[in-house]
């Protein structure tokens, strides 16, 4: 497992810079097979992402022209091609949501196999409604998932792109049921 903290001060603007970064990453990672899992996290207790750097409109021909995920349909531009880059990543990716995440912070949230809502009662932060907490209780809307993912748990498939990564066993890449509860 690889835990990956986002730390660009004051509130994880999504800048080139970040972008570069983790696009530099996630071409270290799309090789790394034996990497299963990566948590994204934020140094930042306020902001996870907390939007995508709005300068670029100042000058869009520099942001397009940004080197980011090449392999991607070069007609999405750099933010885009990012966040399927990570999106299509072969390992399982988790973001640990504190704070906010905004415009292509939630976008990059959105790229992640599973959301984690972390910290819900945070001293010095609003009061949450007892539904909240309620569901939290019941490990309930905490957790959130690609809606493919959310298919194959509820049929109780493995992920048919990296079965292997559940079960510890290779297969032939295709959707099956689990056999007596392994590799849970």
């Amino acid at each position: 497992m690889v835990h990956v903290v986002i730390d660009n001060p004051p509130v994880n603007l999504l800048d080139a810079a970040l972008m570069t970064d983790l696009d530099c990453f996630a071409d270290a990672m799309s090789g790394d097979h034996d990497i299963r899992v990566i948590v994204f996290d934020s140094a930042d207790p306020d902001f996870f992402v907390g939007h995508g750097d709005m300068t670029t409109a100042d000058a869009p021909a520099t942001f397009v022209a940004l080197r980011v995920a090449p392999e991607q349909d070069q007609s999405l531009n750099p933010m885009m091609r990012l966040h399927e880059r990570i999106r299509s990543l072969p390992q399982i990716t988790i973001a640990e949501l504190r704070g906010l995440a905004r415009g292509g912070g939630a976008e990059l949230l959105s790229a992640m196999h599973v959301r984690k809502l972390a910290d819900l009662n945070k001293p010095g932060r609003p009061e949450r409604p007892p539904w909240v907490h309620l569901m939290a209780m019941r490990k309930r809307k905490t957790l959130a998932v690609r809606e493919r993912c959310h298919q194959d748990i509820h049929a109780g498939r493995v992920h048919s792109h990296h079965p292997e990564m559940i079960t510890g066993e290779p297969c032939a890449g295709k959707s099956r049921q689990h056999g007596s509860g392994r590799g849970r």
